[in-house]
């Protein structure tokens, strides 16, 4: 049996990453893939709705390739995962242009399938007593659609999309700005994630308690910030909580 952490102590805000967090699409990446390629009738082969790219070690390559070419030596290259989808659908066979429209339409149906995980709302209603933030990396338009599907606008103090702001996680200036707009200090915050990358070193390096939802049972990755507490499920997350009454 694993020993009940110790409640996190002093906490005012807690916030939350959006995507594999609270919220997933409800189609997975080969199936949104295949939906984009079977409404085509123009494709180099038409086998391709039957293949999952996504999976190919090409594209793995192309992945790493896209990431090199862009990184700052800070910040992974946040949508590299796009471009090198294109390119490899290029070498592939697609043109330009039409690669670059699939890849909007994959995008398309994994935002338009987005759905909160079990339970979320109960959660954020136990958690009101806290300042609730979202602060989540992506384009601005995709994550406030997102937000927009999901209704969960009026349950959250604080609302940060990284395109908004031209900064993404793991940049510790995103998470001081979400700081500023809950008016709390870093060691009275509380950061929920399922990226070690983006969420679990992005809050550590900003101060913050780092709490990561690891539902697939990883380890921590010893060259990345270990996590201040791990959860493998976001009803966990009150056990927690020190001192603090919650709601219901």
């Amino acid at each position: 049996m694993q020993p009940t952490p110790k409640p996190i102590p002093g906490l005012k805000a807690i916030v939350f990453d959006l995507d594999g967090t609270l919220a997933r699409s409800g189609l997975e990446s080969a199936a949104a893939l295949a939906r984009a390629l079977v409404q085509r009738g123009d494709l180099p082969d038409p086998t391709w709705p039957e293949r999952d790219f996504i999976a190919e070690p090409g594209y793995a390559q192309m992945l790493e390739q896209v990431a090199a070419e862009r990184f700052s030596g800070a910040v992974f290259p946040y949508g590299a995962w796009a471009e090198a989808l294109q390119r490899y659908l290029v070498t592939n066979g697609a043109a330009a242009d039409q690669a670059s429209e699939i890849v909007e339409d994959y995008v398309h149906w994994r935002v338009e399938s987005i759905e909160l995980r079990p339970g979320v709302h109960r959660l954020l209603e136990r958690l009101s007593g806290f300042r609730l933030g979202l602060l989540t990396n992506g384009p601005s338009r995709l994550q406030w659609r997102k937000i927009e599907l999901l209704k969960l606008g009026p349950l959250f103090a604080a609302i940060i999309v990284s395109g908004d702001r031209g900064i993404y996680k793991p940049a510790a200036a995103i998470f001081q700005q979400m700081s500023e707009e809950l008016e709390v200090r870093p060691q009275e915050s509380a950061y929920v994630g399922d990226s070690l990358y983006d969420d679990i070193a992005g809050a550590k390096g900003a101060g913050w308690w780092a709490i990561w939802l690891n539902s697939g049972q990883r380890q921590p990755d010893p060259q990345l910030y270990r996590p201040d507490r791990q959860i493998s499920a976001l009803e966990q997350l009150p056990d927690l909580l020190d001192g603090v009454v919650l709601n219901g």
